[in-house]
């Protein structure tokens, strides 16, 4: 990435939001913390730029001691959203496309 990019934000905050309110709702129908590989589509508005590619069980952050990040922290994704002062709301098998808060049919 060329020199003068490396410090633009360059996602907005409402991505930022929509990200990790969709994290959240994979980690609860998995029930445990998930590695999610996600996608942004600038080319499309905010609110439905988003993609989850895939999902699968995490297995660094959840399997170290209590004494990584806050302790009130379940999950890495727990403790990112805390971290950023906001309150938002793995992946094995058929794939769901989730947009706008609406579950889609399996794709």
């Amino acid at each position: 990435m060329p020199f003068e990019r490396q410090s633009i934000q360059c996602l907005i905050d409402d991505e930022i939001t929509e990200l990790a309110w969709m994290a959240k709702k994979i980690e609860k129908h998995y029930g445990r913390p998930m590695d999610i590989e996600w996608a942004v589509d600038k080319a499309l508005p905010a609110g439905g730029n988003i993609y989850i590619l895939q999902a699968r069980p995490e297995t660094i952050w959840s399997n170290r001691s209590a004494g990584c990040g806050s302790a009130a922290s379940s999950s890495a994704m727990d403790y990112i959203v805390q971290s950023t002062g906001r309150q938002t709301a793995v992946l094995r098998g058929a794939t769901m496309l989730v947009r706008n808060g609406c579950n889609r049919t399996p794709s």
